[in-house]
């Protein structure tokens, strides 16, 4: 067992300053080194618990990670499905059921089901309709969103707001209310 002292932990300290202090399964701290350590404001974590939080955290930026991707793959698929109908090619059909499948048979992962990011609106029902490509775009909006909270987890609170107003033009669109909002400002 050892045991880090206070004068073990101002020249550690001196060198570099921290925030975090990781003890390993066999150290502990003296009593002064503790105090050392609250007087600073200094968390003091075991190696266990640091070792759960990073899974956590992993967890939470795949989970992210994952919905991203997907949404951009799926409105990747449903723009050639436009681009083929406009062709009138025969192909179209086969492509818009190829997005279905990618839905199916890709579905996120169990362990990595992410309570905290909003849902994007299934949008498979309504892309034939008149909005369909309206609403891929804004499929593959979401899609970026989810990847740029992953990228960048400082700005979560800013894509979560933005998302959800997203969320909430596609609600709109998919459930033909007419948006008649006076406060809508660009």
């Amino acid at each position: 067992m050892y045991f880090f002292t206070e004068k073990e932990l101002r020249m550690m300290y001196k060198k570099k300053a921290f925030n975090q202090f990781v003890l390993e399964k066999n150290q502990k701290l003296t009593p002064e080194a503790r105090q050392f350590l609250l007087d600073r404001k200094i968390e003091v974590t075991t190696c266990k618990y640091k070792k759960t939080q990073e899974k956590t955290i992993q967890k939470e930026m795949q989970s992210t990670e994952w919905m991203g991707y997907t949404e951009m793959v799926s409105s990747e698929i449903l723009e050639a499905y436009f681009l083929s109908e406009t062709i009138k090619h025969r192909v179209s059909k086969r492509i818009l059921l190829l997005e279905s499948l990618m839905r199916d048979t890709l579905e996120q992962p169990k362990e990595l089901n992410d309570d905290n990011f909003p849902i994007f609106v299934d949008i498979y029902p309504y892309v034939t309709d008149l909005e369909g490509p309206l609403l891929v775009k804004l499929q593959k909006v979401y899609g970026l969103l989810c990847l740029m909270t992953h990228q960048f987890p400082e700005f979560n609170h800013g894509f979560r707001k933005v998302t959800m107003e997203l969320i909430g033009i596609v609600e709109t669109i998919v459930g033909g209310i007419d948006d008649k909002r006076d406060d809508v400002t660009l």
